[in-house]
C-alpha cells in the first residue's frame, strides 16, 4: 500500500468521524419523547458509522500509518437544539456526499484489495444509513 493510499484512508477516517450524523449524535437533537423509535434509529446509525470509522482506524494501525484527525467541516453550533425533522434533509445531503467521497476513494487507493474491500463495505453501510434516514 502506498503512502498516497494511506493518506486517502486517513482522509476517509477523518470524514467518518466528522460527519453531520456524528455531530448530531453528540448534539442530542430534540425529538418527541413519545416517539422513541426515531431517536433509537439515529443512535444506531451513529454507532454503525462509528464502527466503520473504527475499522478504518484499525486498518491504518495495522499498516503502521500515522493517523491525523481534524475538526468538523462546518459550524455545528448553529445546529444545536434543533429538531430531527429540521436536520433530516441536511443529514441526507451529507450522507449522499459521503457516499460519493467513498466511491472516489475506491478509485484512488491504487487497487489495494484490502483497502478496496474495506471501502466497499463502508459504501454498503452508508447506503443503508441513507436508506434508513429517508425512511424516518
Amino acid at each position: 500500500m502506498t503512502d498516497a493510499s494511506l493518506q486517502i484512508l486517513n482522509t476517509v477516517l477523518d470524514r467518518l468521524t466528522h460527519t453531520l450524523l456524528q455531530y448530531v449524535g453528540e448534539a442530542w437533537p430534540w425529538t418527541n419523547p413519545l416517539e422513541t423509535h426515531g431517536q433509537e434509529t439515529m443512535n444506531g446509525l451513529v454507532r454503525r458509522q462509528q464502527f466503520g470509522a473504527d475499522r478504518v482506524a484499525q486498518f491504518l494501525a495495522e499498516r503502521r500509518a500515522i493517523i491525523t484527525l481534524g475538526n468538523y467541516r462546518f459550524d455545528g453550533s448553529l445546529l444545536n437544539y434543533c429538531t430531527f425533522d429540521f436536520l433530516k434533509s441536511q443529514l441526507i445531503k451529507d450522507e449522499t456526499c459521503l457516499i460519493a467521497e467513498l466511491r472516489e476513494a475506491v478509485s484512488c487507493v491504487n487497487g489495494d484489495p484490502g483497502a478496496v474491500r474495506l471501502l466497499e463495505q463502508l459504501i454498503v453501510d452508508e447506503e443503508e444509513t441513507l436508506k434508513r434516514l429517508n425512511e424516518l
